[in-house]
């Protein structure tokens, strides 16, 4: 049996009435009321000063009690910049965003570094005084140029990061789920989980693309209903249109949402996940999935062919 990701619904959920392909279009959402807004000033994106960042709150539920948050002092980015394997999802359902940091970073490393601007540096602890975070306003993409300030404050359980994370010794995959749990979760990291759909909207996967990357399409097939089906649908053309897609995965970052159920056990793709797609070549799909976990089935990074691809996957997106 394919394992499942029990929550974390990636899929196509929000984008209303779409066809087999599109681009996105769509209202935003509202700003929590510490999320700072730029101005656009002749195109010079100008944040408003003095915004003192908050805490978004954990997830609530068995283990939360052991949660404390501490500073972490460990550089934004590796030498080489942001990098696909520096990122781990970490103890919650956000596998949209964590795919789309993968993505990111596989083929657009520099839109990461300009979504984080440092903002004020942190002070090391003395006699007298105790430690100060560094502060980070990091930019989506969304329309109206949306930042949130945070600082470097993460949650920890026995003394090991619960969130997202990077096992290079980098803070970037942490700083970009804090603020987005801020942007889009309502200030709390249950905003953004799938396993916590009864208690909030979290984010879907075309969402996430918009905030992260900026205007995307996307190619899907659906039945009379709209509801996506496994992309074995597509027609051959479709299918031309898909493999010129995915032929740029390696230029623009590109996700796959899993089917929801009959994933084929051969392929080792689980059920209603998000990975991100780094090339197509040879009639074969090269994913990795943000869990970042050699010992699962398949690894961390594997390769399907085309058809296993159609046949396990509802749905891809990539940025323009």
């Amino acid at each position: 049996m394919p394992r499942r990701e029990i929550g974390r619904l990636p899929g196509p959920q929000g984008i209303g009435g779409f066809g087999s392909t599109g681009q996105s279009r769509g209202p935003l959402s509202r700003l929590p009321p510490n999320a700072i807004l730029l101005a656009q000033a002749g195109g010079v994106i100008v944040p408003i000063p003095n915004r003192i960042p908050t805490e978004p709150t954990p997830i609530r539920g068995p283990g939360s009690q052991n949660l404390t948050l501490q500073d972490v002092q460990l550089p934004v980015f590796g030498h080489q910049g942001p990098q696909p394997d520096d990122v781990i999802q970490g103890a919650i359902s956000t596998c949209p965003a964590a795919a789309a940091m993968v993505a990111m970073a596989h083929a657009n490393p520099a839109a990461i570094r300009n979504m984080i601007i440092g903002y004020q540096a942190g002070t090391v602890a003395t006699s007298t005084a105790p430690a100060l975070p560094r502060v980070y306003d990091v930019q989506f993409r969304r329309r109206n140029a949306r930042v949130v300030r945070i600082t470097t404050r993460f949650y920890h359980q026995a003394g090991q990061l619960i969130y997202a994370r990077s096992p290079n010794q980098v803070i970037w995959p942490s700083l970009l789920e804090k603020a987005y749990a801020v942007l889009a979760g309502g200030n709390s990291y249950s905003g953004l989980a799938r396993s916590q759909r009864q208690l909030s909207n979290p984010p879907d996967v075309s969402q996430v693309m918009q905030d992260f990357v900026g205007n995307f399409g996307w190619t899907a097939h659906t039945n009379a209903q709209n509801v996506t089906q496994p992309l074995t649908g597509l027609s051959s053309a479709q299918r031309r249109n898909l493999i010129r897609e995915l032929n740029q995965a390696g230029n623009r970052p590109t996700i796959a949402a899993s089917l929801g159920s009959n994933v084929p056990a051969g392929t080792n793709v689980v059920a209603n996940h998000g990975y991100a797609v780094l090339a197509y070549n040879g009639g074969q799909v090269t994913l990795r999935n943000p869990w970042n976990d050699s010992s699962i089935a398949g690894g961390a990074q594997f390769r399907l062919s085309f058809n296993q691809f159609l046949s396990a996957f509802q749905m891809v997106l990539w940025g323009q």
